[in-house]
């Protein structure tokens, strides 16, 4: 049998019976073949040791998934993962075991998710705040895994040196996922935020096995400071002795005026 190892960093378990307690007694050890790219092809790994006294005693052993996502042992996305086994007794090796068929515990090939889109960031007029929004992402571009966290990540840069250089060496901040998984599709920053400038937001999934790549970047304009107001005039009711003071509106330079401050 090969299934999922949750409780061991998540790695993937190959474990078998034996027969009978007494054939068990006099088994000295194992071999355990796991199958490759070729499915019709099994070569043995060093992560499963069948002379291991460990692997022996538990008859089990473990491998990592990420095995299945490179070299000879490449697979695709939610393939069975199989495995035989053989065991060696004073009177030689016995049969190899049947590989495993599909069961509904069954381990099959899971990856590392896919790249995400650039997450949306929009300004709010009414305060200084930036409300982030993105797809949630499906079980088959997170690598057939359950989706664990999003992690999404802001830096701050001026116009004149935002270039993707500079962007690729930039200090980037987390927003969301540390300490704690984020499962949530949307985020507001309303702090650590620097009036006029560019802010770049980025985003990751993360799921049992690791963390996809990085989204492109997507930014938006912090608030602007509103140019100064234009002077005031003062003006006399007659009538109703009241003193009259106006203003033109100030420039909100992109930026909605929420307020006036008025010293007299």
């Amino acid at each position: 049998m090969v299934v999922k190892d949750f409780v061991t960093d998540y790695e993937v378990k190959i474990f078998w019976e034996m027969p009978s307690a007494a054939a068990l007694d006099e088994v000295k050890y194992f071999e355990i073949i796991i199958g490759t790219g070729d499915q019709s092809v099994y070569k043995a790994s060093a992560d499963c040791d069948g002379r291991n006294e460990a692997v022996i005693k538990d008859r089990s052993c473990r491998v990592q998934m990420s095995m299945f996502w490179s070299g000879e042992y490449k697979k695709d996305q939610g393939t069975l993962i199989q495995a035989k086994v053989r065991a060696y007794n004073s009177k030689g090796w016995s049969l190899w075991s049947r590989a495993n068929t599909r069961r509904a515990t069954s381990a099959a090939v899971e990856k590392l998710p896919s790249r995400m889109q650039s997450p949306n960031a929009i300004r709010s007029d009414s305060a200084n705040a930036i409300a982030i929004s993105w797809d949630k992402v499906e079980k088959v571009l997170s690598g057939g895994a359950d989706v664990r966290s999003y992690n999404l990540q802001y830096t701050e840069l001026t116009e004149a040196n935002a270039s993707t250089a500079t962007l690729n060496l930039a200090g980037w901040t987390d927003l969301t996922s540390v300490p704690k998984c984020y499962s949530l599709a949307e985020f507001t920053q309303d702090s650590g935020l620097t009036s006029a400038k560019t802010v770049y937001y980025r985003i990751r999934v993360g799921n049992n096995w690791g963390w996809g790549a990085f989204s492109m970047y997507s930014s938006v304009q912090t608030a602007k400071i509103p140019s100064r107001v234009p002077p005031v005039s003062s003006t006399v009711d007659p009538l109703k002795g009241l003193v009259k003071i106006a203003w033109e509106r100030a420039h909100d330079n992109g930026s909605k005026i929420t307020k006036y401050d008025i010293e007299i």
